[in-house]
């Protein structure tokens, strides 16, 4: 309940506790017994009534508040998951794309661009997700992911201005792997493979 509710509640209160004392304490001679309790009661009545009235109408607030305050976190927590789930399906489609590269006899350096592209893309949506939902582990392995594809791109496309990100990319990678046991071998890999395309 807040504060105005509660202080409206403690007013009515008081008022009908002292309209219930004046009634019980008017002097006999100034207004007939029966019809001092026929008052009371009549103004225990509509005070009742409206207290009734008063707790729906409380009640309706609360739970409108209440309402607003879930669909609110309800819209929150589906954006939020909206967006890793955009995450994991740009890291995907990056993946789909290099491999396509990677097994083709002949090479298509636009596949490999692509690749970049929309890992670059799951990158931006990674930044769109507020930093406190990003603690849990599936959400750092993604950013993991897009850091060690994107080394690893960047690597195999070997251009000089990649250079310095992609050995950041990699060396960030590196000092995960005791986090990520089951990704341990391929970001190893990427690490080595970075630093071999752009050696010190």
């Amino acid at each position: 309940m807040n504060k105005k509710a509660y202080v409206g509640i403690v007013i009515l209160a008081l008022l009908l506790g002292i309209f219930i004392g004046y009634c019980l304490l008017l002097p006999t001679w100034q207004i007939p017994s029966q019809i001092k309790y026929d008052v009371l009661k009549d103004t225990l009545t509509i005070v009742l009534a409206v207290l009734v009235v008063g707790i729906a109408v409380i009640g309706s607030a609360i739970y409108l508040v209440v309402l607003g305050q879930l669909q609110a976190k309800t819209a929150s927590t589906a954006r939020v998951e909206t967006t890793k789930g955009s995450v994991r399906l740009f890291i995907h489609a990056g993946f789909v794309f290099w491999e396509s590269y990677d097994k083709a006899v002949k090479k298509e350096p636009n596949y490999l661009e692509i690749a970049i592209s929309l890992t670059e893309r799951a990158l931006d949506f990674y930044y769109q997700i507020p930093s406190k939902e990003t603690e849990d582990r599936g959400t750092q392995r993604s950013f993991c992911l897009i850091r060690n594809n994107l080394a690893y791109y960047f690597a195999l496309r070997k251009r000089p201005e990649d250079r310095d990100l992609a050995r950041e990319y990699a060396d960030y990678i590196r000092e995960r792997v005791s986090d990520y046991a089951g990704d341990r071998t391929n970001w190893l890999d990427t690490h080595d493979f970075v630093k071999s395309q752009y050696p010190d």
